[in-house]
Parts: structure tokens; C-alpha cells; sequence
């Protein structure tokens, strides 16, 4: 087929009525069966052999539109108001519970002026106040701004001024570091001082620091700061209904901000029911009154999205976790029956490690995503999920803050190592050659693309930059293109292969390399726990692959012999180009506060900060 057969053809195909475009997909997932005996036309986003994963019930379901988050999870639970929907701490709270404080904090918000279109910025952790908060300015068409409450005045204060914020809901334990911000906005009308949760048991108030006395709290006496407990206690006359706002709108998430200004990402209400829509049209074991481990925080699209409104639109017992760590992690996948989890690889990687750990015949969904591991360390899991009897291997899954958080996911039937799954039932992604609209075939390296209703409204504020990743092609179809290099396989799974970040462009010759080949061969060696491999800079030669390595503590005295091993496993494994000049163990990976590694500190040679661990020991070179 040439290119331009191909675009007529994509053209045609975007022409389709949503009727039209069931009966085609309909007739898609039959081929991709076997039924229907025709032969692919060898281009994902035309072929779609993932349907075959989904039943003909989930093709044909439309996703509800132009309904709030709020009204959109009410409707699914109405039916049960006494099953449990949030449990923090053993304090339960059931979805009447839920639907009740919701209605009367939209209320209190609506008597403190908030308004249909107004932006408020909720800067706390996972706690029932935050998930109140949410929806019930969502049922008022308030549009929630998520702030990592671990930011600085400086980017509280920019934060602010970008959003145009009218009110704060403020973490009160991070209150007086950032009061310098919340003095600088003259936007702001009030300011909230909300406790990590008045249900918080005692060590969790120790642990974070906060007096446990409510005068003991230092508040400006400037009138704009109420503190919760004072703004729970006002009664209201009004009972405000539920509306959406006139761009639909729903909730605001920011960026890393790692290598740039943080950008806003604006995701609207039928962007966030869509997730929850997609995930109930899966094969996985989504039963009513599940319990969900929650442990990504809310100010995270993977958060408030992923792990704070899906389960609750599954009708699971959500299991609110405020503070996370690894060995959070662990002690609450022990305390708990988990059935659901959606986390990071450090977290996972961490409970198979652990020595005391019960059965997890529960545990139906593992869910994993945030960075690839490798091929051994993904291994290494499942082996312990086997040995443990979860009904289920690690699920990955691949996605982004701008596609709402999921994009694809695995399910148990198409589990495979190294895969993130396939796409959701609404969602269509192909492979792209960097750079342009062509589209490549199965097993063809190039930038993973996305279609589908969970695309963001685009960036705050930024229409250039929202241009530069949501692109219309030469089809006139819209994708967003994600930067991320993969390739599909003929199942219809995505396999992510590195960030177009993370290519390493050698400074002697212009080689490129992707690391996560080189990480690969490292992790064969049987001394290695875990690896690294970013581009580091020399002064006379430029850029260079350099390899950070943690050994598995029972060979932590034989880096010498380490050293020869992993050199052995490279030279067999890769070109003699893309073999890292550099090798360099360290005691353990510095990790950002979203729990991803952090690559920048690695390039830059610094050693990794007191909290983060280890600092690192030596430096080994190849040559």
C-alpha cells in the first residue's frame, strides 16, 4: 500500500458514524479471532488486533459524556449505600456517608463563594478531606487545581499565579512553609488549614510532624484563613445542585517540571469518567466491594484519577494511604486482602524481597507502572507472586499525566514480560517514526501515539506547547504523541522501550543509544540488583553511556569480580559502541518524590541526597 492509498484509507475510516465505527471495530475483533478469514492490512491503528481481548458488550458501550466525575460515581453506587468506600485507617466510610459530606461541603464551598468556573487549588495528601473536597467542587463545576503539598513557596507561588486560584485547601502541616506563598497571591479569597485528618491515629500525626492541639497552629490573623475544622462546623441553607462548567473541565495536574517550567495539564470531566468507563470493560476481576490499596498520591493524575476515583466508579473499598513508602507498601499489602493495587516498580520490587510475607491469593491486580523494569526484575516478581499463589501476574501498564494516566494496560490472558499491555477498549495506539505522521508496522520501533477520549484538554495556559504533542496528521486524524519509543507486537501489546529523552547521543562519533538495552544485558549478571544507564558528560570527549550499578547485598565485598562479570555480559550482548565507559556502584538508586528514579541527579554525577538513601562509593571505569 503506498502512503497515499494509506491516507485515503485513514481518511475514510475517520469518517465513520460512532455506529458505523462499533460495526467496523465489531468486525475488527472477529478478525483478530480468526472468524473472519481476511488478512491484516499490517498497520496497528487499522488493524486493532488488541479487540480481541474485549467482548462485543464492551465495543458496543458507549462512554457516558458530558455528566461530572461526581454524578458519574454517584450513579454507579447509588444502589449501595451501605458498602464501604473509603477506608483510612479502619475508619470506614460508606458511599451514603460519601454522597452526604460531598453535599454538604458543596454547600459550605458554594456560602464561601466558590462558583461554577472558579479554580481552587487543593494542595494535600491522599486523606478523606481531599477526596471530599474533590468532588464536591466538582459538583458545583469548580475546577480542582492538584499541588504536590512538598512544594516550595516558589512553586506554590508560581503555581498560583498561573491557575488564577480563588481558594487554597492547605495541608496544615506544610502551612508555615508556605505561607510566604499563599501572602504573595492577591488572587486568593480564603485559605483553608486542613489536618492530615482528624481520624489520622497518633503516630501518623508524630510521623508528619504535626501538633496534635488546634491552638497550637499559628494563623495570620488576616481574615482569608479559616481552618478546617471551624469551616466543617458552618451550616448553609443553600443545597446547590450538580453542573458542569462551560469548558468542562474537572481537574488540573502539573508536571514534573524536571527539565522545564512544570506545565498544567488540563483533563476535562468526560476525560476523567473515561478511565473509570475503560477500566470497567476489561477482563480483570473488578468485583463490587474489592479492596483497592491506594498509595499514589492525589495531587497525581495516576492519583486522583487512577487510584482514587476508578475504584470508587468499581465500587471497591478504596484503602486511603496518606504517607507511602516501600515498606508502607509492604506492611499494608500484609495487613490488607488486597484484590487491587495500582503502584510504582521500586514498591513492588521491595515486597519481593520481603522474607514474612502471607499468601496473596487475593491479590487479582497487581498493578504496576511509572518506568520499565527489566526482563530480570519483572521476572523476579512474578516468580514471588507465583510463590505466593496471587491469582495473577504483575500487570503493567504504560500511560501519561496528558492521556489522563492509563493508555494501555495488561490483562492476566495477554500478560507478557516486558509489555505494558494492550490499548483500552476506546483507545486506539500505534507506532510513529520520530518526527513525523508515518506510521510503522508490528514489531517496528518508533514513538508510541495515542487516540481517544482520554487525551487532555490540552496545556494550561500554553497552546504552543499543547501543539507540539496533540499534532493533526496529513489524515486529519489528532495524536497526541508521547515521546516514548516502543513498538507493538501482532497481538496488538505495546512494548515500551525508552523515553526519547533518555537517547544517549555518544559526544565522540553521534552514536545514539537507548539505555534500557544496555540495563538489559547488566541485569544477566547475576551479581546485579538493580542498574542504570544515563548519558553522562566528559570534558574532552562529550557524552558518555555511563552505567550505575546496586549489587544484591550478599555480593556487595566482590565488585572486583562484579566488575568482570557484567563487562563479559556487554561484550557479549552489545555492540562494542553502545558497551557504557563508564561503570559506577552505588548503594542504592536516588529516587524522585514521586518514586521514579531520578535520572537528572545521575547525569549530572551528584550523589544522591541523605534522604534517598546511600551516597555513592566508587567509581569503576571500563578504560
Amino acid at each position: 500500500m503506498t502512503k497515499e492509498e494509506l491516507i485515503e484509507l485513514k481518511e475514510k475510516l475517520s469518517k465513520l458514524t460512532p455506529e458505523e465505527k462499533k460495526e467496523h471495530d465489531l468486525y475488527l475483533r472477529k478478525m483478530a479471532l480468526g472468524e473472519v478469514e481476511e488478512e491484516k492490512m499490517g498497520y496497528p491503528s487499522i488493524d486493532k488486533p488488541w479487540l480481541k481481548y474485549y467482548s462485543e458488550e464492551a465495543i458496543k458501550k458507549d462512554i457516558p459524556e458530558n455528566v461530572s466525575v461526581y454524578e458519574h460515581m454517584k450513579s454507579i453506587n447509588m444502589k449501595h449505600p451501605n458498602r464501604v468506600a473509603i477506608n483510612y485507617y479502619n475508619n470506614l466510610i460508606t458511599y451514603q456517608e460519601l454522597f452526604d459530606k460531598v453535599d454538604e461541603f458543596a454547600n459550605r464551598f458554594y456560602e464561601l463563594g466558590v462558583r461554577n468556573g472558579d479554580i481552587v487549588s487543593i494542595c494535600m495528601p491522599s486523606t478523606p478531606e481531599t477526596v471530599i473536597s474533590f468532588y464536591a467542587l466538582n459538583k458545583l463545576g469548580a475546577i480542582c487545581d492538584m499541588i504536590d503539598p512538598r512544594s516550595n513557596p516558589e512553586q506554590l507561588e508560581y503555581y498560583l499565579k498561573e491557575n488564577q486560584s480563588k481558594l487554597l485547601i492547605l495541608c496544615e502541616n506544610y502551612y508555615k512553609v508556605l505561607l510566604p506563598a499563599t501572602q504573595k497571591s492577591d488572587k486568593l479569597q480564603k485559605i483553608i488549614i486542613t489536618p492530615i485528618t482528624p481520624y489520622a491515629p497518633l503516630f501518623l500525626k508524630i510521623l508528619v510532624g504535626m501538633k496534635t492541639k488546634k491552638e497550637n497552629l499559628v494563623i495570620n490573623k488576616d481574615n482569608r484563613y479559616i481552618h478546617w475544622n471551624n469551616f466543617a462546623k458552618t451550616k448553609s441553607k443553600t443545597n446547590v445542585p450538580s453542573e458542569l462548567n462551560k469548558d468542562n473541565v474537572a481537574i488540573i495536574v502539573h508536571s514534573s517540571g524536571t527539565t522545564s517550567l512544570p506545565k498544567g495539564i488540563v483533563l476535562t470531566n468526560d476525560n476523567v469518567n473515561a478511565i473509570a468507563f475503560q477500566y470497567k470493560q476489561t477482563t480483570l476481576k473488578t468485583d463490587p466491594g474489592s479492596k483497592f490499596l491506594s498509595v499514589i498520591p492525589a495531587f497525581a493524575s495516576f492519583g486522583m484519577v487512577a487510584s482514587i476515583n476508578l475504584p470508587l466508579c468499581l465500587s471497591m473499598e478504596n484503602i486511603l494511604l496518606p504517607i507511602v513508602s516501600p515498606k508502607i507498601f509492604v506492611k499494608n499489602m500484609k495487613k490488607y486482602d488486597v484484590n487491587f493495587t495500582l503502584t510504582i516498580p521500586a514498591n513492588f520490587k521491595v515486597l519481593s524481597r520481603e522474607k514474612n510475607m502471607k499468601k496473596l491469593t487475593t491479590l487479582y491486580g497487581p498493578g504496576c507502572g511509572g518506568y520499565s523494569l527489566n526482563s530480570v526484575e519483572e521476572e523476579e516478581i512474578n516468580k514471588f507472586l507465583r510463590e505466593h499463589e496471587s491469582p495473577s501476574p504483575m500487570l503493567m501498564g504504560w500511560g501519561m499525566s496528558e492521556l489522563s494516566s492509563t493508555a494501555c494496560l495488561e490483562v492476566p490472558e495477554c500478560s507478557k514480560l516486558l509489555s505494558s499491555g494492550i490499548p483500552l477498549c476506546k483507545n486506539t495506539i500505534s507506532i510513529f517514526k520520530p518526527g513525523t505522521d508515518e506510521e510503522l508496522s508490528y514489531n517496528e520501533e518508533g514513538e508510541i501515539c495515542v487516540q481517544g477520549p482520554t487525551i487532555m484538554k490540552g496545556y494550561l495556559n500554553n497552546p504552543k506547547k499543547t501543539e507540539e504533542i496533540i499534532k493533526t496528521h496529513s489524515d486529519g486524524t489528532k495524536w497526541l504523541h508521547s515521546g516514548d519509543i516502543g513498538y507493538m507486537d501482532e497481538d496488538g501489546r505495546i512494548i515500551p522501550v525508552d523515553r526519547m529523552e533518555r537517547m544517549i547521543i555518544k559526544g565522540l562519533d553521534g552514536f545514539k543509544i537507548f539505555p534500557q538495552k544496555i540495563e538489559e544485558a547488566i541485569a544477566t549478571s547475576k551479581y546485579v540488583s538493580t542498574c542504570i544507564v544515563v548519558g553522562f558528560k566528559e570534558e574532552k570527549i562529550g557524552v558518555i553511556p555511563k552505567a550505575y550499578i546496586v549489587l544484591k547485598p550478599e555480593f556487595q565485598e566482590y565488585e572486583s569480580e562484579a566488575l568482570e562479570d557484567i563487562k563479559n555480559k556487554c561484550q557479549a550482548q552489545l555492540s562494542i559502541r553502545a558497551i557504557p565507559d563508564e561503570f559506577e556502584f552505588i548503594d542504592a538508586m536516588p529516587y524522585t518524590s514521586m518514586g521514579k528514579i531520578d535520572f537528572k541527579l545521575l547525569e549530572n554525577g551528584l550523589k544522591p541526597k541523605e534522604e534517598n538513601d546511600k551516597s555513592i562509593r566508587k567509581k569503576v571505569k571500563r578504560r
